[in-house]
């Protein structure tokens, strides 16, 4: 996105995206609990981990991902 921007910012081209750090999905939620017993914490801590690291409080939810 960056190179993008560079290279197309001084043409007035604005070039953004969205990264989300979790959605909560099946597949997400299971990916924690597998982290959880390998690191040997517990999911509530790799969750605030989580939560430490994004902008916005909690997760995304799946429908919070289709463009409106």
């Amino acid at each position: 996105m960056r190179a993008l921007a560079q290279e197309l910012g001084p043409k007035g081209i604005n070039v953004n995206a969205i990264c989300p750090n979790r959605v909560r999905t099946e597949a997400a939620m299971r990916s924690l609990r597998i982290d959880a017993e390998h690191t040997a914490r517990s999911e509530d801590e790799l969750m605030a981990d989580v939560y430490g690291r994004q902008a916005f409080p909690g997760l995304m939810e799946p429908e919070n991902m289709i463009p409106g």
